[in-house]
Parts: structure tokens; C-alpha cells; sequence
């Protein structure tokens, strides 16, 4: 069965070119792509959902490639596994895309940010108490803050 009809055709050469421009900018989450085609009225909801699907298919949108991809962004800005877990949820990614996403990000990458996070707040000189706070509201958990910490002990001793 194919995915869109023949007098379907008009639609998608239509729409499509407009779609495919604003794919081009960065990685979308399907929820994006929807919304985008809502706003702009380019077609029914019924319409935006095989599109979706169409793109989906042929490999232009992938929310579990964009969670993944988003993650690794805000894992570089400072912020933990727990805080881009809510952002992703925000942006309505649909929970099994949040998770696979996030598997794919490697413990040690989110470390990484920990430390980089907790030099960076260090450097404003917060107590280890208040540092500890900072992090933890960034959305990292409690095993990756002592580790960080522990890290910035010994590279200062």
C-alpha cells in the first residue's frame, strides 16, 4: 500500500520542499515537524501524521537520533541525564525514544559534564554543599556529583 495517494501527490509536492528546508537547519523531533505543519495550516492532522511517517520512513526525522543528539548538546552546556530527560519530555517526545536516546548517551559522557559543570560552578566559590545543590538542580544524580567532586579533589590535591 503506498503511503500517500495518487491525487495525494499535489499535497506532498507541495508541502514537502517547505518540510525538507526546515530539516535542513538541525535535527527535529517529530512532535517539532507536527507542530510546524499545524501552525502553518499546510495540511489536516490526519495528513501531518503520514507525513510524519513518510519522513519517518525515509529517514529524515528519528526522535530517538534526536534525543540522543540533544542530550550530547546539553550534556556540553552543563546539565544532567535527569534535567534533558524533562526537556525531551517537554518537547513531546514520546517516552521509549526519550529512553533509547538517553542509553546511547555513555556514562562517561555524562561524567564528563559533571566535572566540567562542577569545575566551572567551583571556580564562583560555592561550598561543596551549594555546589552539590547546583548540580543536582542541573538534573545530575546524586552517584555522578560525588564522583564529580571526588575528581576535583584530587586534581586539586
Amino acid at each position: 500500500m503506498a503511503l500517500f495517494d495518487p491525487e495525494e501527490r499535489e499535497l506532498l509536492e507541495r508541502v514537502l520542499p517547505g518540510i525538507e528546508r526546515f530539516l535542513a537547519v538541525r535535527e527535529r523531533a517529530s512532535s517539532e515537524v507536527r507542530e510546524r505543519l499545524r501552525s502553518r495550516r499546510l495540511c489536516s492532522p490526519e495528513e501531518a501524521e503520514r507525513f510524519i511517517q513518510y519522513l519517518g520512513n525515509s529517514g529524515q526525522i528519528d526522535d530517538q537520533r534526536f534525543a540522543a543528539n540533544r542530550a550530547r548538546y546539553r550534556l556540553g552546556a552543563g546539565y544532567g541525564p535527569l534535567y534533558i530527560q524533562n526537556d525531551l519530555q517537554r518537547l513531546g517526545l514520546p517516552r521509549a525514544a526519550i529512553a533509547a536516546g538517553l542509553a546511547l548517551v555513555l556514562d562517561e559522557e555524562i561524567l564528563a559534564a559533571a566535572k566540567y559543570a562542577a569545575e566551572r560552578l567551583a571556580r564562583t566559590g560555592k561550598t561543596e554543599q551549594k555546589l552539590y545543590n547546583a548540580l543536582y538542580r542541573r538534573g545530575f544524580s546524586s552517584r555522578h556529583i560525588r564522583m564529580a567532586q571526588e575528581g576535583m579533589d584530587e586534581s586539586r590535591g
